[in-house]
């Protein structure tokens, strides 16, 4: 996995900056409502895969903690 990280990080850059030019854009209205909303979900499902990416195959396996369960 450490071997696909550097075009990782560059594809999580490019996401937020994608996101944001959405965001400014629907702010200069220069997209409407309903489109920003369908680029933002496609963008976020796109940075979802690439921090799946970084987690790897065992973030799968791993269990979070319950903060209201002691350890054993």
């Amino acid at each position: 996995m450490r071997g696909e990280i550097p075009w990782l990080l560059p594809a999580v850059r490019a996401g937020v900056a994608a996101i944001r030019g959405a965001e400014f854009d629907r702010h200069l209205e220069k997209l409407s409502a309903e489109d920003y909303r369908g680029l933002r979900r496609r963008l976020e499902a796109q940075g979802l895969e690439v921090i799946r990416a970084l987690e790897g195959p065992a973030a799968g396996t791993r269990r979070r903690a319950d903060p209201g369960v002691s350890p054993s």
